[in-house]
């Protein structure tokens, strides 16, 4: 089977590790302040080798809005280019990303 046609997993629910409840000997890292990110918009972090991307949801659930952040990598085209796809949230109030490429 071609990858393309794999079916992507959905992961739903609540945070798995807040900063408050994990362990002291995980580092933490700034990706910078609220304003350094776009809103309804994503933003390539990188740290060392690895590269996230983090998106910014004002005016969801939350009170300063939702954030994602997900692996910086199009799942069909393996390029480091999903923070430039568009984020969304479904009327279930599920949130979506599209693939950019």
């Amino acid at each position: 089977r071609h990858p393309n046609t794999y079916d992507l997993p959905d992961i739903e629910g609540p945070m798995l590790y807040s900063k408050e409840a994990a362990l002291d000997s995980w580092p933490w890292v700034s990706a910078g302040q609220v304003a350094d990110f776009p809103h309804n918009g994503g933003v390539a972090v990188k740290h060392g080798k690895e590269e996230v991307a983090v998106f910014h949801l004002p005016g969801q659930a939350e009170e300063d809005g939702r954030w994602l952040c997900v692996q910086n990598l199009c799942p069909h085209k393996q390029v480091r280019a999903i923070s430039r796809g568009l984020v969304g949230v479904k009327p279930e109030g599920l949130i979506t990303l599209a693939d950019p490429v």
